[in-house]
């Protein structure tokens, strides 16, 4: 659902010497004092004398680093520090920054980052109100009535200053996990569109894998959206309805919690 490549690569290059994101290869062609030719694939160097070899680099797909990785940690997390989390309450308080966690949880997308991300749900609601805007000059019944030219003008301009903010913001999503059955704990951290593979992350029971960016003790509390883009995503709910009281804008995270580097969510 979710796979960061860069930072998977990153990742990868520091364990076995980034053999889990290439491998070199050699092919040795070697003549023999009859004249034949011999052709020999060989690891780490090439073999010397009557021959001639070339070396080429194999990369693998992310996916398949990531499969990769996933044998690693399996086998001995202890020298990636890799903690696959079984029980929450003792392994997040035991944690420590650089580690990397694995964790099954219900993972959801904040509604505060749904909206201010670039692309997300506050540029299509920028949009909306543009229409209903123009539809009721043009004499179309909307909600609100009829809009004077003056109101058209006045909207059209409050709507393109908020989508100029939103892209200069450049947020991105902010996937949130937690187990209210078993901890108190909640991880989080950012998403990037351009690793995104599915189109939404809806409250889904999923495997979050991140490095532990920072910890967020009990009794603290973090922003996870930039103030003023969620106080602008305040004022157009409210202009455009009933605020959602099921799924409040609060735009922080209480701790304890771990602020993550996500590398992949996946089932």
């Amino acid at each position: 659902m979710y796979l960061d490549k860069p930072t998977l690569e990153g990742f990868a290059a520091q364990i076995d010497g980034g053999l889990i994101a290439e491998t070199k290869v050699h092919l040795v062609k070697r003549r023999s004092k009859s004249g034949q030719i011999t052709l020999k694939f060989v690891g780490g160097k090439a073999e010397v004398g009557d021959s001639d070899d070339h070396e080429w680099t194999m990369s693998y797909p992310p996916e398949a680093q990531f499969q990769r990785l996933l044998a690693v940690a399996n086998d001995d997390p202890d020298t990636i520090a890799w903690i696959d989390v079984v029980d929450p309450n003792t392994d997040f308080a035991s944690a420590q920054v650089g580690e990397t966690i694995a964790w099954e949880c219900d993972v959801d997308i904040d509604q505060g980052s749904r909206l201010a991300a670039r692309g997300g749900g506050g540029v299509q609601m920028v949009g909306i109100m543009e229409l209903l805007a123009s539809a009721g000059q043009v004499g179309l019944k909307t909600g609100d009535g009829n809009f004077d030219a003056q109101k058209v003008q006045q909207i059209k301009a409050q709507t393109e200053v908020v989508r100029q903010l939103l892209d200069s913001l450049n947020l991105s999503r902010i996937a949130v996990g937690r187990d209210y059955s078993s901890t108190n704990w909640s991880v989080y951290g950012p998403l990037y569109s351009d690793h995104l593979r599915v189109e939404d992350i809806d409250n889904e029971r999923l495997i979050i894998v991140g490095k532990i960016k920072r910890i967020v003790p009990y009794g603290q509390t973090r922003k996870l959206v930039n103030s003023e883009a969620i106080q602008m995503m305040k004022g157009m709910s409210k202009s455009s309805g009933p605020a959602d009281t099921s799924n409040p804008l609060n735009n922080e995270i209480a701790g304890p919690a771990l602020e993550l580097d996500i590398i992949a969510i996946y089932r």
